[in-house]
């Protein structure tokens, strides 16, 4: 009762309960005590009819806990955001629908979301409660529990659609899902008999479910081809080798072991014993399949996780085992061999594997490694041909560079070639990242010259910085090391001070400038001169934090006023605009909220910041600022996306064919980042759901216009699109598109109609 009373009377003393809380946007004291199981809390400032936005009700069903009181009191707060109509989609007034966000919000909640959602479901006779593809896809692979999707299958099953759309949707994110529970097994219990299944639906299948559920398909559907897209969808299954094990026999006749199924096995790191049942099948003494295992293995080494995956140096070792030791390595699989360490070198030695030639590559990759055994593994090179190769500068400032072993590798160099060992320029540079390389270094040959280059090198890392200057100080590059001292700010503010300490840089209005975006360096900075002077441009790049703002504003009268140019770049911050935004206008009441202000935030999707400039600024008009944007040639499409949605969530706006056929749109046009501009319009407003109708016009612009990922992403948000021979004809007048996918995407969605 002390902690709902205090909340009481803070509301009564005019404290917001939707401001952010702790820093976080999305955060505040409603969502916070929902989080936190003050049910009591939630309830009497839900009572209080406020302004409560759609991120705010997602991230209260995200989070809302009834640990404290029981689920009683939850199922009275969940019928009260009901009888208020905070669970709605506005956007669909007058029908009744409960917001999707309101619905994804449930699934991620780990403590109450099966008894959210049963309740949910409950009411069904009241409202419509929509379960999408999105919907599904959440029960079934991120937040995905038996008990979930069983209960949607219980108490909605008429409702649910498991069509082409739901597997379009899954192929956008097929690697990279949390398979904790096989989600998809559910779905095909209760869809094997009625589910269109074609070829590449299969595909997903063998992917994506347990070989169980493949096997109720198989004998429900005895129609069903085994193809090599379906064994190279098995290849890549997260769950085990027991699905290729049944369709591997199931395969129809001719089909083949290829290369392009034994790459997909080889990338699946989670599961080498796919590849090792596929390698076992193939005849290891033919020509072809050395080859085939060779490819496999350089393909295991352009992952880009090579170096940091023991589940894929698994898989590289069931490849190299597989290889017969009269063939011939490649240089790139040396290579992956020692980048793997001493141990997988020591297994093609003992093989006596023929190829293994050491090249100075591989010396490089060994002294650069960051592994415990880098010396041993240089060791081992050295003793087996790498006697021979010379120790060039590369090797030596691989080893001069290497962060965490750089000190042992050196000391070996050191130890097998003493003073011949040559210490270069670039081998200085080098060690600026390993200071105690550096040190050994410099112990070694303490004539060395140390160059201005070196000393700007060691600008990113005070260590090294530290160890230089006790060395020289005499006409050092000051210009030139704060000139990279500004370029990475973010881990040279210790450089700087050590510059400052020895009297050879000064706190002034650079330095301000410089680290202005980082609070606890402006607080050393004006301690150690309270009166150093703050520039508009110090104040624009403290825009992007709130602490160094506050910091920058505490000042007294020795900052620059606060112009247009700052507030806006409070505007477009990624974080916490809103409270940045106010807190500039608490210290600076004057400080100018323009249309170019407004115009910023909406750029940049700050919805609360843009009600906030509209709170404050009265004469500002949202519809003529959001028209300047629509029409201004040189903003990039997913700016004008965002500013679009941005309308549409605080007005009722709905863009119209009209709108989108006399857009000025230039298939050449690209975003600042060379990605075509109308792509990134229409991404943009399906990715954060804006306001685009599910029309044929509209359906005809984007399947004429867009790439095949664009079209895919609207199709996707607009399920309902009604597909017409206008949408078949639209693609093939598209000069962008893979026609014939998104052709293919369009027949199966007018089949499952």
């Amino acid at each position: 009762m002390g902690l709902a009373h205090t909340v009481g009377a803070m509301f009564d003393q005019g404290s917001d309960p939707l401001e952010p809380s702790e820093g976080r946007e999305w955060d505040n004291a409603l969502t916070v005590a929902a989080k936190n199981g003050h049910l009591d809390i939630v309830e009497f400032l839900l009572g209080k009819d406020l302004a409560i936005n759609k991120r705010s009700i997602t991230y209260l069903m995200e989070n809302i806990d009834h640990k404290n009181h029981g689920k009683a009191k939850l199922e009275a707060i969940v019928n009260l955001m009901w009888d208020l109509g905070l669970l709605f989609d506005k956007s669909k007034r007058p029908d009744t629908v409960v917001d999707n966000g309101a619905i994804i919000g449930i699934m991620r909640n780990y403590s109450s979301g099966l008894q959210l959602m049963s309740w949910l479901l409950d009411r069904r006779h009241e409202a419509c409660i929509p379960i999408t593809d999105d919907v599904l896809f959440f029960a079934m692979f991120i937040m995905s529990s038996e008990e979930m999707i069983r209960l949607l299958f219980e108490k909605c099953n008429e409702d649910i659609h498991i069509g082409p759309s739901f597997f379009a949707r899954l192929d956008k994110v097929r690697d990279g899902l949390p398979y904790s529970y096989c989600g998809l097994d559910v779905a095909l219990m209760h869809r094997a008999t009625e589910l269109a299944v074609d070829d590449w639906i299969v595909a997903h299948c063998a992917h994506h479910a347990s070989s169980k559920a493949m096997d109720l398909l198989l004998r429900t559907r005895p129609d069903i081809r085994v193809i090599e897209e379906t064994l190279i969808a098995a290849a890549s299954n997260p769950f085990g080798a027991d699905m290729i094990r049944l369709l591997f026999d199931q395969r129809e006749p001719g089909t083949q072991i290829s290369e392009r199924i034994l790459l997909a096995a080889a990338v699946n790191h989670k599961c080498p014993e796919i590849l090792k049942f596929l390698l076992d099948k193939l005849d290891p003494a033919a020509l072809m399949t050395q080859r085939m295992i060779l490819t496999v293995a350089e393909e295991i080494m352009d992952s880009f996780t090579f170096r940091y995956l023991w589940d894929l140096e698994k898989t590289f070792q069931v490849v190299i085992e597989e290889l017969s030791p009269n063939t011939v390595l490649t240089e790139k699989v040396r290579e992956g061999l020692v980048m793997k360490g001493s141990a997988m070198v020591r297994l093609v030695l003992d093989r006596q594997q023929a190829g293994f030639v050491v090249s100075e590559k591989m010396m490089e990759i060994a002294a650069a490694s960051w592994e415990d055994d880098s010396v041993e593994l240089l060791e081992l090179l050295m003793t087996n041909g790498g006697g021979e190769v010379p120790i060039t500068e590369a090797i030596v400032c691989a080893a001069a560079g290497n962060k965490f072993r750089g000190s042992s590798v050196m000391e070996y160099l050191f130890q097998v070639q003493g003073d011949s060992l040559s210490i270069t320029e670039n081998v200085l540079v080098a060690a600026t990242e390993c200071p105690q390389a550096l040190e050994i270094i410099l112990n070694k040959c303490p004539e060395v010259r140390i160059t201005d280059r070196v000393f700007v090198a060691a600008c990113r890392n005070e260590g090294a910085m530290q160890m230089l200057l006790s060395r020289r100080q005499d006409g050092l590059p000051i210009e030139a090391m704060k000139t990279e001292i500004g370029k990475y700010y973010y881990g040279s503010f210790g450089v700087f001070m050590l510059l400052v300490d020895r009297h050879l840089a000064d706190v002034d209005a650079w330095a301000v400038e410089t680290f202005a975006s980082r609070p606890r360096s402006l607080e050393v900075l004006q301690s150690e001169k309270p009166d150093v002077l703050i520039t508009e441009r110090a104040l624009v790049r403290a825009a992007e934090d709130r602490d160094s703002v506050r910091l920058l504003l505490k000042s007294e009268n020795n900052y620059d006023p606060v112009t247009e140019e700052v507030m806006m770049a409070a505007a477009r911050s990624k974080y916490l605009s809103k409270e940045i935004l106010t807190s500039i206008l608490h210290r600076v009441e004057s400080a100018p909220l323009t249309a170019n202000v407004l115009k910023e935030a909406m750029l940049h999707q700050n919805d609360d910041t843009v009600e906030l400039i509209l709170a404050r600024g009265r004469d500002l008009n949202l519809k003529a600022s959001w028209e300047e944007i629509w029409h201004d040639v040189d903003i990039p499409g997913r700016k004008k996306g965002r500013a679009t949605v941005v309308f549409g969530e605080l007005t009722d706006f709905e863009l119209t064919e009209s709108m989108l056929q006399d857009y000025a749109y230039d298939k050449e046009q690209k975003d600042d980042d060379g990605a075509d501009s109308f792509d990134y319009l229409i991404g943009a407003l399906c990715y954060c759901k804006g306001p685009i109708p599910a029309t044929e016009g509209v359906g005809v612009i984007v399947l004429e216009r867009c790439s095949n990922r664009v079209a895919e992403e609207f199709l996707q948000y607009r399920p309902n699109l009604p597909i017409t021979d206008k949408l078949f004809q639209a693609v093939e007048r598209n000069p962008k598109a893979d026609k014939q996918g998104l052709l293919s995407l369009l027949a199966r969605k007018r089949g499952s109609e």
